[in-house]
């Protein structure tokens, strides 16, 4: 099991191989920034990518840590 966190520990996400097939079990804890979403919208999904890149992965999220 990978267990992924945020540096201030607020998201927690913890990612494990079920199976060969390859099947992957993911299982997130945390804030999804939903205020910050509302304020700022998307118009299309690039966007939306774009705010969860921008908001989860790179600003809230640190992949370096591993448990």
């Amino acid at each position: 099991m990978k267990v992924i966190y945020s540096s201030d520990k607020s998201i927690r996400v913890e990612i494990e191989k079920v199976s060969d097939r390859p099947y992957f079990s993911m299982q997130y804890y945390g804030d999804y920034c939903i205020e910050e979403y509302l304020k700022e919208g998307a118009c299309n999904i690039e966007e939306f990518c774009n705010f969860i890149d921008k908001n989860l992965v790179n600003k809230k999220m640190n992949l370096n840590n591993n448990v």
